[in-house]
């Protein structure tokens, strides 16, 4: 058999009996073959595909016919995915195949499940989940760094640092040049983006290309600047497909927030060079593209969710009122700091203003007669020239909190003036931001960014006046209802807290302190989120139903986008112990239902039921070393974006009991026997011949198992002891198969003299231990043996499974 059957290479023939000397089996020596020879097949195909031969593909296409019917074979799939790997076109009836079948599609190569990708955005999407989830929480961990600095902030990595992200990367990876990211204002955004600033050549490019579909002809047509609109389902309202295409387009690149940030950015540098001009904001027709591009990106989320997509109008009151304000306020920071560096006797007298200039408010009146549009100012002092200050700082707050662009501008301009080191304008503007246009000033971006531009000030800490402004002024007002408040002061004081008044510090240590009586709920507005099943089962069979319900508890309304409840089932194997980052999994099902749509949910408690079919293929609940089936239902309830989502998880066990008297000769004895020469100097001194056998190929918990041995020991030597053990072997199908071997229980014999025969009998109680079949798992092998061995003598393995 093994001439028929091996190598028959004239120069190995030689070699394999010296191999048989060293105790290694024919078997594991073909292996090894066949292993050198499958690597050099897989590097072949990686050098036909790279070559530049015309019917390369047409190779690896037969090639592909040939092998792929063995492709569910494990020691020919690796040639078969690295065949389909270098095809650029793999025929579409394969993909269907690989896609059909979970294994296949796991170990495929990524260029393989990018072309299935291509027409299953579902499967595509699954993929990415992940790793965008991952992508957020690392950028969470990056706003509540304990790295508070101006210079290691949110903002601070650059493009090329974060696109060598292990996220980043991935997504790279997956994406391939399949898709097509980049589009002419794409490019034109990111090289801004990569400046942190839009100069006028490419704002003229960006202008191009956010007009460039306009409507009608000849010199009276206008751009429509939110006119286009789809409604759900693809249907336009009205106008071509053009300018949707690009407001959609726009709003995916703006509502990331590094983009905003580089449009502000650049909106504050062009005020600064507009004063140096003495220019209005008004004549800049860069500032008024950067203003609708912010504009735009503000409310890109809004329009992603509602796949609605039209460019917001500005309110001109932005441009007409605001920024003439704004630019008020410049000028006077400005003439403050060249003060300060003037010699003391040129120094001007006159303090700091702790009010916006009146200046302000005449502005506003013009600017809201040439709109024509109806004055409705605050209550207070009358309007006209005699309007003092506290009106123009009421109406300047008002602009912050009902205006988005206009408060975005007002928060980087605390930046910048924290960037100075300018201290007066920060106690003049600091109240300003309690109340802003949804709590934007309150954001963990704003906060993470304020609290490093603070550290630059850190001497000023020492006045309590200061203090006073920043703390009691802004971040303490509204630390009580918004947990991140907190944190954001706690990180700035763990490196302030040296510089902080004494008497402030003190303050501030009672006022952050937690309460002794430990009530407050970490999940904030949601005291209970809990999932009970129907009679507190947790054990089911497959075709049962799992029921139950979600409770909720809620110490005041929270808005949510979905309440939803998944059920699911799968295996996972690891090669590593104890570990659950799988390496290799396979799913059973996954159901997920939807017990709540968007809204707020009021305060108080919430039931929501559930039930979900349990299908009648899935295997038996397994834990191990490297690997587990597992069960469980999980709800989610979705908040709206930045915000964490609060999710509860519960696991239940499903039992398939395994019928004995359905498997084949299950009463049927169980033997084996194996024989051991001994020999001395090539010559033949005696043997020992060991026949073992059970009295079942079965058994459940608690039942006996009944061995019998039979030894002739003809050697002249005196055996061991002899011992007979129930072993437990678990296979996990890892990539290079992992197998966890203990022994169950044992029990042990006397020693067999030379020349002596002895028949040995004793029972081992099978203990409560995991069923042997997992039937419709294909990862997990859990097998069960009676082995009997003796000193001097090889294993002996019994089947008695």
């Amino acid at each position: 058999l093994q001439m028929e059957n091996g190598i028959l290479l004239p120069t190995l023939q030689s070699a394999l009996p010296f191999l048989d000397l060293h105790g290694t089996p024919r078997l594991e020596f073909h292996q090894s073959v066949f292993d050198e020879l499958r690597e050099n097949l897989m590097e072949r195909v990686a050098v036909i595909a790279e070559g530049k031969e015309a019917d390369r593909y047409s190779k690896l296409e037969e090639l592909l016919e040939k092998s792929f019917p063995l492709v569910k074979m494990p020691s020919i799939q690796p040639v078969v995915m690295q065949v389909l790997k270098h095809l650029p076109k793999v025929p579409e009836k394969k993909l269907k195949i690989v896609m059909a079948d979970k294994e296949l599609y796991k170990v495929c190569a990524v260029e393989v499940k990018r072309q299935i990708w291509q027409d299953n955005q579902a499967l595509f999407g699954d993929e990415v989940s992940p790793l965008l989830k991952q992508y957020i929480v690392e950028k969470e961990a990056a706003l509540f760094s304990s790295d508070v600095s101006v210079l290691h902030s949110f903002f601070s990595p650059s493009p090329k640092t974060r696109r060598q992200g292990e996220v980043v990367l991935k997504l790279t990876q997956m994406i391939g040049k399949n898709v097509k990211l980049y589009d002419m204002f794409t490019w034109c955004l990111d090289a801004c983006i990569r400046e942190k600033f839009v100069d006028g050549k490419r704002a003229r490019e960006l202008q191009g290309f956010l007009d460039g579909g306009e409507e009608g002809t000849g010199a009276g047509s206008r751009v429509r600047k939110g006119g286009e609109s789809l409604g759900r389902g693809g249907m336009r309202t009205r106008g071509w497909n053009g300018p949707f295409v690009r407001c959609r387009d726009l709003s995916m690149i703006l509502c990331d927030p590094f983009a905003c940030n580089t449009l502000v950015l650049s909106i504050m540098r062009n005020l600064q060079e507009l004063l140096s001009q003495d220019a209005l904001p008004r004549d800049s027709p860069d500032l008024m593209l950067l203003l609708r591009m912010l504009s735009l990106g503000q409310g890109a989320w809004d329009m992603i969710d509602s796949q609605v997509f039209k460019e917001p109008r500005l309110d001109k009151e932005v441009v007409t009122c605001f920024l003439p304000a704004m630019m008020s306020v410049v000028v006077d920071d400005n003439i403050f700091t060249v003060e300060q560096k003037l010699p003391s006797e040129e120094k001007s007298s006159q303090a700091y203003p702790t009010l916006l200039p009146d200046a302000f408010y005449s502005v506003w009146l013009q600017g809201r007669s040439s709109a024509a549009v109806a004055v409705t100012p605050d209550p207070g002092p009358e309007t006209g020239s005699g309007c003092n200050g506290s009106c123009a700082v009421s109406f300047f707050f008002r602009f912050l909190r009902e205006n988005r662009v206009a408060c975005e501008m007002g928060l980087y301009y605390i930046f910048h003036i924290a960037k100075l080191r300018n201290k007066n304008a920060l106690q003049r503007l600091l109240p300003a931001l309690v109340d802003t246009y949804n709590d934007m000033a309150f954001g963990d971006i704003f906060l993470h960014l304020l609290t490093g531009h603070l550290t630059l000030l850190s001497d000023e800490f020492g006045s309590e006046d200061f203090c006073s402004v920043v703390f009691d002024g802004f971040l303490l007002t509204s630390f009580s209802s918004k947990e991140n408040v907190h944190r954001h002061i706690l990180r700035m004081l763990v490196h302030l807290h040296h510089k902080v008044a004494p008497s402030c510090m003190e303050s501030l240590m009672k006022t952050l302190e937690p309460p002794k009586q430990v009530s407050a709920d970490r999940m904030g507005k949601v005291k209970t989120f809990d999932i009970f099943f129907d009679h507190d089962k947790t054990e089911y069979s497959s075709g049962d139903s799992v029921s139950g319900s979600v409770k909720v508890e809620l110490s005041g309304p929270l808005l949510c986008k979905a309440i939803k409840i998944n059920c699911c089932g799968f295996c996972g194997v690891t090669n590593k112990v104890n570990d659950t980052s799988w390496n290799v999994e396979e799913q059973y099902f996954n159901s997920t239902i939807s017990v709540a749509d968007k809204g707020t949910l009021k305060q108080g408690k919430h039931v929501f039921p559930f039930k979900f079919l349990l299908p009648a293929s899935c295997p038996t609940s397994f834990e191990g070393k490297y690997g587990r089936i597992i069960y469980r239902v999980r709800a989610v309830i979705d908040t709206p974006r930045f915000v964490t989502d609060y999710s509860a998880e519960k696991p239940f066990y499903l039992l398939n009991l395994l019928n004995l008297n359905q498997v084949p000769d299950i009463w049927g004895v169980s033997s084996s026997a194996v024989t051991k020469e001994f020999s001395y100097m090539l010559m033949k001194s005696g043997t020992v011949v060991l026949k073992a056998q059970t009295d079942m190929k079965g058994y459940t918990p608690g039942q006996i198992i009944q061995v019998k041995a039979h030894i002739s020991n003809q050697s002249g030597k005196s055996t061991g002891h002899m011992a007979a053990s129930l072993v437990q072997n678990v296979s996990y199908g890892t990539k290079k198969p992992t197998h966890d071997v203990r022994t169950i229980a044992e029990v042990e014999g006397g020693v067999v003299k030379p020349g002596k025969e002895v028949e040995w009998k004793e029972q081992i109680i099978v203990p409560p231990l995991p069923q042997s079949s997992l039937a419709g798992c294909e990862l997990i092998k859990v097998e069960y043996y009676v082995k009997v061995r003796a000193p001097l003598f090889p294993f002996m393995l019994l089947d008695a499974s």
